[in-house]
């Protein structure tokens, strides 16, 4: 019995990880994509190794998943789009099995942090830029910590980083994605995001601020906004069983 039957393909240059089976070819793919000033793998703490070595153990919700965790620079993004274009063209290669996909794949669950929240969000709802077909093979989106309502602390990173603007509370581009959000929603439905706010969060505040077609639970847990995606272990973590409950 191999305690993994994954081929690990780690891009540092590329802000790049993905997580493949050798065994078999997965037609469903977990995307993972960070926040401001994160890491495409240190974001989510010791997740990605406990993918690695955990997600292929017997009767394991996880299996029958691929895994890839997305990066940017921050100080390189100017908004919302920004990450959203990084997103399409990730998932427009993993529907063909371009690029570094080992195989096409037909189903997709996002995972957001933080900034990436929102790059997921405005993803979802810039139909007019893809195709609306890629949007309508989302089976789960679940967002954790996310600025709905902005960070009070964007205007001490906003005169250093153009993004920071954008995460200003009220700042235009948030209330244009909320509308934009509605209008795209009423034309087309995606999966109810979940959002998963912590009681200690200092960053965007432990109460989440819901956009149209949002699920109507909201997941509450005792984390600040950092240790929110990144596990303790992988049968405690209460991450690990959000995650787990996105893909069943």
């Amino acid at each position: 019995f191999r305690l993994s039957m994954r081929d690990f393909d780690n891009r540092p240059e590329e802000l790049f990880a993905y997580f493949r089976r050798e065994d078999q070819a997965n037609s469903k793919l977990a995307i993972f994509v960070h926040g401001f000033f994160g890491s495409y793998l240190s974001t989510w703490g010791a997740l990605p190794d406990l993918l690695h070595k955990n997600s292929d153990t017997p009767t394991s919700a996880f299996s029958d998943w691929d895994y890839v965790f997305l990066g940017y620079k921050t100080r390189a993004i100017r908004g919302y789009l920004d990450i959203s274009d990084l997103l399409l063209t990730h998932m427009r290669n993993a529907l063909s099995g371009n690029g570094p996909y080992g195989q096409p794949y037909d189903d997709f669950s996002l995972f957001g942090h933080s900034l990436g929240t929102l790059g997921i969000r405005q993803f979802l709802c810039t139909s007019s830029f893809h195709d609306v077909q890629l949007v309508r093979k989302v089976r789960s989106v679940t967002l954790f910590g996310s600025p709905g309502k902005g960070s009070p602390l964007a205007p001490i990173a906003a005169p250093f980083v153009e993004v920071g603007h954008a995460l200003k509370p009220g700042n235009p581009q948030l209330r244009m994605l909320a509308e934009w959000t509605a209008c795209a929603h009423s034309q087309g439905s995606w999966p109810p995001p979940l959002l998963v706010m912590g009681k200690g969060d200092k960053v965007v505040g432990p109460d989440a601020i819901q956009f149209a077609g949002d699920n109507e639970k909201i997941e509450s847990t005792s984390f600040g906004h950092f240790a929110l995606v990144k596990p303790r272990s992988w049968k405690k973590s209460g991450v690990v069983e959000i995650i787990s409950k996105a893909l069943a």
